[in-house]
C-alpha cells in the first residue's frame, strides 16, 4: 500500500487537487492519498502518475516528495521496473527524511533488492548513500536509524550481506554511528562462524537485543529448511 494512505475516495482527493488556491502541502497530500487509493485498486499507472505529480510539484514539502518517491518505487517494483524503483529509493535516502521511517525503509528495500540480484556494487552504493544521509542527523537519530536499518536487514537471505552492511556503517567516519553500533559487533562475529561466547561480555539489555537479531537469521533459515 505504501506510505501516507489516508482513507477516502479517489473523487474526494480529486476535488482537493483541482481546487484553486489550495496550499501546495494539501495538494501534495491529496495526490499521495489518491495515488495510494489507485494502487490499492491495481491501477499502477494511475498511482505512478499521481506520485510523479507530487515529485514534480514546485514547492511541495520534502516529506511529501519522499513519501511519493517511496510509494512510486513500490509501484515500479510491482510493474517489474526494478531500475526505476532503486533510483527512487536512493532519492528517498538522499533526502534524509526520517519521518515514517522513510530513510531506513528505503535503504533497506534498495539494499536487499540489489543484493538478491547479486549486484554487490549497487548494494554497497546504497550503504554509502545511507552513510552520507545519516551523517547530517542528530546523534540520537543516527543511533535510531542505523540500528533500525540493521535490525530490519536481519533475515536468512541477508546472512552474508549483514556483516558487510554493519562494517560499512560501524567503521565509517561517523562517530555517532560507530558508538551506536559497536554493541552489534558480536552479530558479525557469530554470523561469520565465531563462538556465541562473545555475547557474555554484553550487558543484559544489549545481549537480549543482539540475540533477538540473531534469532531472525536462524528462524527463517529453519522455516525454509
Amino acid at each position: 500500500g505504501g506510505r501516507g494512505d489516508v482513507p477516502g475516495e479517489i473523487a474526494d482527493y480529486t476535488v482537493v487537487v483541482k481546487l484553486e488556491g489550495v496550499p501546495k502541502e494539501q495538494i501534495a497530500m491529496a495526490l499521495v492519498g489518491r495515488g495510494a487509493a489507485k494502487g490499492k485498486q491495481g491501477d499502477a499507472l494511475g498511482a505512478i502518475a499521481d506520485y510523479t505529480a507530487v515529485v514534480e510539484l514546485e514547492g511541495a514539502p520534502k516529506e511529501q516528495i519522499a513519501t511519493a518517491l517511496f510509494n512510486r518505487a513500490l509501484q515500479f517494483r510491482k510493474s517489474d521496473q526494478a531500475g526505476k524503483a532503486i533510483s527512487d529509493l536512493l532519492r528517498v535516502v538522499e533526502s534524509g527524511v526520517t519521518s515514517e521511517e522513510l530513510l531506513t525503509d528505503a535503504a533497506e528495500v534498495a539494499f536487499s533488492s540489489l543484493w538478491s540480484r547479486n549486484d554487490r556494487e549497487g548494494a554497497e552504493g546504497v550503504l554509502s548513500t545511507f552513510s552520507v544521509a545519516v551523517a547530517s542527523l542528530t546523534k540520537e537519530l543516527v543511533r535510531e536509524t542505523t540500528i533500525r536499518f540493521l535490525s530490519g536487514l536481519a533475515s536468512s537471505e541477508m546472512k552474508m550481506a549483514w556483516p558487510i552492511a554493519w562494517r560499512k556503517l560501524a567503521e565509517s567516519e561517523n562517530r555517532g554511528a560507530m558508538e551506536a553500533l559497536e554493541f552489534l559487533r558480536p552479530v558479525c562475529a557469530i554470523l561469520e562462524g565465531g563462538d556465541a561466547v562473545v555475547l557474555e561480555a554484553l550487558p543484559p539489555e544489549q545481549r537480549e537485543f543482539v540475540q533477538s537479531v540473531l534469532s531472525r537469521f536462524e528462524k527463517e533459515a529453519k522455516d525454509e529448511g
